[in-house]
């Protein structure tokens, strides 16, 4: 931190390279150092278009890519501190960016390292080509999450009177629809190579499962907003239709985690991920919170103990493993304490 400090007097792409893979680190004990990288990127002019700027073909490459980088750690940033983002790309009108974030969408052809054919992976190593691909998919990915949460997260929509409390459940689940139907569309896009059960080589990792957990997390943001949208009033008929997607989201999530394999867990994962996993047990939470009888909200703490087993046997040596249980433990306690809590309740 001490020389990240003293580079940032006479900040360089490099600087912002290291600064963004510093904050990978699980824990960080400097979590307004996105805030400083935010700033140094628009200093350095990450936030606007190069494309015609007289710089060699592989710095405009770099440049985006970090851009997008920076753009990803500052959204997903949203849900591990709950903070308002700090880029602002809000679309206004008919496709129209009015905002000061205006990078050209990254593409394959602004990597400009040397490509490693699969069979040449080092044993225990990423393929590059389709990492590359990752790349890509989760900048897509973040940008509907960006929108998703402005629209369901931000200050304007959650507080009292605010956009949610004005629209109620059924006007909340029309606003949702869009965002649902592109995150399917996402996912029914996604090349073979990107799918859970793929690896290029019988030797390398596969950083798919953190693509996938992120998709996971950006379904479950939409039904907790719509979850939270249910009044006293809400007609049964449509409080049944929207617990029951809920619940079947969090089976998925479930089956997500418990499919993941060292293959999976031994590969990069961000600094989003513990959040993103301990978010399951949130929503469970949610749900447990809001049930409507005891062997309903019984359920609920069954699915929050397979979470937790789940995720103890992918090995508490994975960094993002044993801060996902911590956050876990945070967000719902003791275990036995919860369950009795949920005998009281419906004595």
């Amino acid at each position: 931190m001490r020389v990240m400090e003293n580079d940032m007097k006479r900040p360089t792409l490099s600087t912002l390279q290291a600064g963004l893979l510093l904050l990978q680190q699980v824990r960080r004990a400097h979590n307004t150092l996105i805030t400083q990288l935010v700033a140094l990127g628009q200093t350095l002019g990450i936030h606007v278009d190069c494309s015609d700027w007289a710089i060699p073909g592989w710095e405009r490459g770099l440049r985006r890519r970090l851009a997008w980088a920076l753009y990803m750690q500052d959204k997903w940033g949203v849900l591990c501190h709950g903070r308002p983002s700090l880029i602002s790309d809000r679309i206004t009108g008919e496709g129209e960016n009015d905002s000061d974030w205006d990078v050209r969408p990254c593409t394959v052809d602004d990597f400009y390292e040397i490509s490693i054919k699969a069979e040449d992976v080092p044993y225990g190593s990423i393929n590059a080509p389709t990492g590359r691909v990752s790349f890509l998919y989760a900048i897509e990915l973040t940008r509907i999450f960006s929108q998703l949460q402005y629209a369901f997260c931000s200050v304007g929509a959650t507080k009292k009177g605010g956009r949610l409390d004005r629209l109620g459940a059924t006007e909340t689940m029309a606003l949702a629809e869009p965002f649902a139907q592109q995150l399917r569309q996402w996912y029914i896009n996604l090349p073979g190579c990107l799918k859970l059960d793929t690896t290029a080589h019988v030797r390398s990792l596969s950083a798919n499962g953190a693509l996938h957990i992120s998709h996971m997390a950006a379904e479950l943001t939409l039904h907790r907003a719509v979850l939270r949208a249910l009044r006293p009033d809400t007609p049964p008929s449509l409080r049944s239709t929207i617990r029951t997607a809920a619940r079947a989201r969090l089976l998925s999530a479930l089956k997500l985690v418990e499919m993941l394999q060292p293959k999976h867990t031994q590969s990069f994962w961000g600094y989003s991920a513990p959040a993103q996993v301990a978010m399951i047990g949130s929503f469970a939470g949610l749900l447990w919170a809001t049930s409507a009888d005891c062997d309903e909200a019984i359920e609920y703490v069954r699915h929050v103990e397979r979470l937790r087993w789940a995720l103890q046997i992918r090995g508490l040596g994975v960094p993002f493993v044993r801060e996902a249980l911590r956050l876990l433990d945070k967000e719902i306690g003791d275990l036995e304490a919860f369950k009795a809590a949920t005998y009281q309740r419906f004595a």
